[in-house]
């Protein structure tokens, strides 16, 4: 029974193909005289060892040589064939197949259509369809510029209706994935008794014409009406529609045909798709009402067959792309060394919604370029999506739904700048990542994605992004490896604000702000100025924003600015009354800047950092200056350099800033929440652990402070320096003075970045010649009083000193100077170690200190002081 049920198939399917397709020859035979005769210049023709019809003309002269079969058209057919030219063709070098013909020569006069394959000089040809009638031909329809242009291998379908629409579509190829280049009506001529192949070629293409594949016949008989597919919103008042074939142009552009409820009513305009005749356009006069489910009806579309369709009614939703649909939630910018993914680069989006989002027309940006529109896909509710170079789009295929795209950006290892904007051109999100977010110094070298840890927190930056914990080196397409809720729950605040000039502020965040909260009305700013009279922000989330003033500034006035009621990315209000001051800059002079801390030696995995204090009685600004590594063999030569501040920080009098590299890794190394006062430096100097000059200049090349230091100046008794700052004692005394340089204390975790020293000391120089600042010191590293504080000043230049510390049995301990020349007044310091490297118990200590000079004058004090530890 099964076996009967085959053999009719058959049947009826070659019934089928036989009613469907009048002519076809592949060559497989192996000539074209058998089967199927063609006739013509028949010497000037081969079938070559590939089963292609191939010209062999006349290699001496060139020429114009043919080929035509029997072939009896109606008004409805469809002819398919693959034509190539082995070369750019020209206006000497060119192809024509003829459709329709009702002369075997086709050199001669004749009535009918064919294809011309090249025939221009440039770089412009184009596949088209000529008619022509007697000897002239004219233009029917023409393809797309430049398919036919450089060594053309094509596969070509042409359609001609029974309403003489004709329709060229060719796959550039060479195969049968056919586009639809042109469309046009002309009904001239109806019928044919042949078609063939003409080759118009010199003697050097006189072997270069390849054809195959002829198929042709009636239309296949259609009897179904069209279906609608599918409807889609791609634009607020623009409908996207797809059914399951061509429909017919005149019914399908009838805009009574289809109508959509709540009152949106008719379109204003249907248009069928010119690369996709089951495609049609609609547009409406109002944009859709949004997030309610609209029903779409259609009726009487008619296909080519003239088989019209009943009522059908299709549901859509009209949902606009807001901020942070659609969110970064994964990158791989550094493949290499191959962990486990493969070695390309990758970012994933995630949509968070429950709508499905269409990415037509999408695209992304990095610091220097823009990425081709994303081409048609459906990114579906709660769903990852790859995006890469369109070269790499295969390999990760296996690990979920991909898009690829032309001029995706090459992704900066240590950082970029990435936007996701939607077809609109509506910022949907912005990352501006760096190789610190990877918080692990061996998976940011490569081969491991960056991950986003919570998805409803995309504003938090380094604080929501980490190195992916997947052993592949990361999870694309899937649900990220640190996936985990972590909420943002603080108010935004007031950073800094920079005066651009007397009328123009910048106001910095600490995070980054909807823009949308915006408006003049929430910033004041005292002392009679009151609300700025426009403000300019650039973009939809933003960390600073533009203030235009009605009333110029004075540089004799500190102002007050006070914000109220804006938000962060999760919608936290910044706290009432949150104010911040600032006022117009002065010159930044020598000594005005003092180096007071410096990390030059960080533990592993750690960064650089310097310290500066503001010890003037001025407002400064940090955009004016440089911080310089100088070479140490030649320190006249400048081994790296940085902006201080590259988009303008006021420096407030008796206030310090922290210049580093890495903010977080800082502020977790030395436990520091407030980190207001810190400064990311983008390529900070890295310091040498051993020895280095640190050099603060304008860049006027004003050296403001300069600091020789030496791995020799930190405590004796550490048994490893890594990680230990060393901190500046006085702001007074000299900052090359490596009296004035100590160990940070142990108790605050060796180092205290952006605020006071452990070691701070603010003693004044007393009047006296000599002077001990404790009568007790305990030098066990808790910060409080860890160095004897010996301050000095003569009654005049050239003195000479020597002090030295002995026990209460007079034996002596250490040396604090040795015949060394003082300033008039100044200070030195004792740790509490030996001379011999021990630690010095508690105890009774005398300091015994003798001054003289050159005039014969000399000066002998003895001073007492007792020596604590609170460990012992």
């Amino acid at each position: 029974m099964k076996r009967t049920f085959l053999l009719i198939s058959i049947f009826l399917l070659q019934q089928c193909i036989v009613e469907a397709q009048d002519f076809v020859d592949d060559f497989a035979d192996g000539d074209f005289s058998t089967s199927i005769v063609w006739d013509g210049n028949t010497d000037n023709f081969i079938i070559n060892p590939e089963f292609n019809l191939q010209l062999n003309g006349d290699c001496a002269s060139g020429g114009s040589n043919y080929l035509s079969a029997v072939f009896t058209s109606l008004d409805s057919v469809t002819w398919t064939f693959n034509a190539q030219c082995s070369f750019d063709p020209s206006s000497s070098n060119y192809a024509k197949v003829y459709l329709q013909s009702n002369s075997a020569d086709l050199n001669g006069a004749l009535n009918g259509y064919y294809v011309r394959i090249g025939g221009e000089s440039g770089s412009t040809d184009a596949v088209e369809i000529y008619k022509q009638e007697g000897t002239t031909s004219t233009l029917v329809l023409r393809g797309i510029d430049g398919n036919a242009a450089v060594s053309p291998h094509l596969g070509i379908k042409v359609i001609r209706t029974n309403s003489a629409e004709w329709n060229l579509y060719v796959d550039v190829s060479g195969g049968t994935d056919y586009v639809l280049e042109g469309t046009a009506i002309d009904d001239a001529i109806n019928g044919g008794a042949f078609l063939g192949v003409v080759c118009n070629y010199t003697s050097t293409r006189c072997q270069s014409f390849y054809f195959d594949d002829f198929i042709a016949g009636p239309i296949f008989a259609d009897y179904d009406a069209p279906v609608l597919q599918s409807v889609s919103v791609i634009s607020p008042e623009s409908l996207e529609l797809l059914f399951n074939e061509t429909v017919e142009l005149i019914s399908a552009e009838t805009i009574t045909n289809y109508s959509v409820d709540a009152g949106v009513g008719n379109p204003l305009n249907a248009a069928r798709d010119f690369s996709n005749p089951a495609k049609v356009l609609l547009t409406f006069a109002d944009e859709f009402p949004q997030e309610i489910l609209l029903h779409l009806s259609v009726d009487n579309i008619a296909d080519e067959a003239g088989n019209s369709m009943s009522l059908q009614t299709m549901e859509f939703l009209y949902i606009t792309n807001n901020l942070f649909d659609v969110v970064f939630n994964e990158i791989f910018a550094d493949p290499s060394p191959v962990i486990g993914l493969p070695e390309a680069e990758y970012i994933e989006l995630y949509n968070i919604t429950p709508f499905d989002i269409s990415l037509l027309d999408w695209f992304l940006t990095d610091a220097t370029g823009t990425t081709d529109a994303f081409p048609e896909i459906i990114l579906p509710a709660d769903s990852f999506i790859i995006v890469t170079d369109d070269s790499n789009a295969d390999l990760f295929t296996t690990y979920g739904l991909v898009i690829g795209v032309n001029n995706f950006p090459s992704l900066n290892n240590d950082g970029d700048n990435l936007t996701l904007f939607s077809s609109e051109g509506i910022a949907i999100h912005n990352v501006q990542f760096t190789s610190a977010w990877y918080q692990n110094t061996i998976k940011e070298s490569g081969g491991y994605s960056l991950e986003m840890i919570d998805v409803f927190n995309p504003c938090q930056g380094i604080n929501n992004w980490i190195a992916s914990n997947d052993l592949s080196g990361g999870t694309p397409g899937k649900k990220n490896s640190v996936a985990a809720l972590n909420p943002d729950n603080v108010s935004p605040m007031l950073l800094s604000v920079y005066p651009q000039s007397n009328d123009t502020i910048i106001v910095y965040f600490d995070e980054e702000i909807l823009s949308s909260t915006l408006s003049t009305t929430v910033f004041t700013i005292d002392n009679g100025i009151g609300n700025p009279i426009a403000i300019i922000v650039e973009g939809s989330i933003i960390n600073s924003v533009t203030l235009l003033l009605s009333t110029p500034i004075s540089s004799s006035i500190l102002y007050t600015l006070t914000v109220s009621d804006i938000s962060d990315c999760s919608g936290n209000i910044i706290m009432l009354g949150n104010t911040i001051q600032f006022g117009i800059s002065e010159e930044t002079f020598p000594g005005d800047i003092v180096i007071n801390e410096v990390l030059f030696n960080p533990a592993t995995g750690g960064y650089d950092y310097v310290e500066l204090y503001n010890n003037s009685k001025k407002i400064l600004d940090l955009s004016d200056l440089y911080i310089i590594e100088l070479n140490m063999d030649d320190t006249s030569m400048i081994s790296e350099f940085a902006n201080v501040s590259v988009s303008g920080r006021l420096f407030f009098a008796g206030t310090y800033v922290l210049l580093t590299e890495d903010i977080s890794n800082v502020a977790q190394q030395y436990n520091r929440n407030d980190i207001s006062n810190f400064i990311a430096i983008t390529g900070m100097p890295n310091y040498p652990d051993d020895a280095g000059v640190v050099l603060i200049q304008t860049k006027t090349f004003v050296n403001i402070d300069r600091l020789e230091y030496s791995d020799e100046w930190q405590f004796e008794l550490l048994e490893d320096d890594d990680g230990v700052a060393l901190e500046r004692v006085s702001f007074s005394s000299p900052t090359q003075d490596a009296n004035n340089w100590h160990s940070a204390a142990e108790l605050i975790g060796y180092g205290s970045p952006g605020y006071q020293n452990s070691n701070y000391n603010a003693a004044v120089i007393a009047d006296n010649l000599l002077h001990i600042e404790y009568s007790v010191f305990s030098p066990d590293g808790d910060g409080y009083q860890d160095l004897l504080m010996i301050t000095y000043q003569t009654q005049a230049e050239g003195f000479v000193a020597n002090i030295r510390i002995f026990d209460d049995a007079g034996r002596p301990l250490a040396t604090i100077l040795n015949n060394e020349t003082l300033a008039r007044k100044g200070f030195v310091t004792w740790d509490g170690v030996y001379d011999d490297g021990r630690r010095a118990p508690m105890g009774i200590y005398f300091l015994y200190a003798e001054f003289f000079n050159l005039d014969g004058i000399v000066t002998k004090q003895r001073k007492k002081f007792t020596l604590i530890r609170k460990y012992e």
